[in-house]
């Protein structure tokens, strides 16, 4: 018996196809940036308390898909894994697909756009613990 196959690939390179998308927010500090699958920009913030049971870590948005900057009090919560919701998966949903560490060249490279420095300075200044 042969192992199933997903677009001509066995189970196995399915999986790893898709693990190669697979985020871990616990290895994200303050300031690092988070690219979603559609486009949105995101500051990781910090761990949600201990006694939120649903949603692992806060997250600011600071552009959207559209094209638009937000303000500063834009808040959502992500999982571990970056996802949007911790219970249905949809293919809408804007998941985490690349952290962008903070001190690296990309991430140097990102906040030469000045409205976008502005507010991801300003998400830093407001949760710097």
């Amino acid at each position: 018996m042969g192992s199933k196959t997903c677009n001509g690939m066995n189970g196995i390179g399915w999986i790893d196809e898709h693990v190669k998308k697979m985020v871990d927010l616990r290895d994200c500090a303050l300031g690092d940036i988070l690219i979603g699958r559609y486009g949105s920009i995101q500051v990781y913030i910090k761990p949600t308390d201990e006694d939120c049971d649903y949603y692992d870590h806060m997250v600011g948005f600071l552009y959207t898909p559209g094209g638009s900057y937000l303000s500063t009090n834009c808040i959502g919560s992500r999982t571990h894994g970056g996802h949007v919701d911790k219970q249905g998966r949809w293919n809408t949903d804007d998941n985490v697909e690349e952290i962008i560490k903070m001190g690296t060249d990309k991430h140097t490279e990102m906040l030469t756009n000045e409205d976008f420095k502005m507010r991801h300075n300003i998400y830093i200044t407001e949760y710097k613990l």
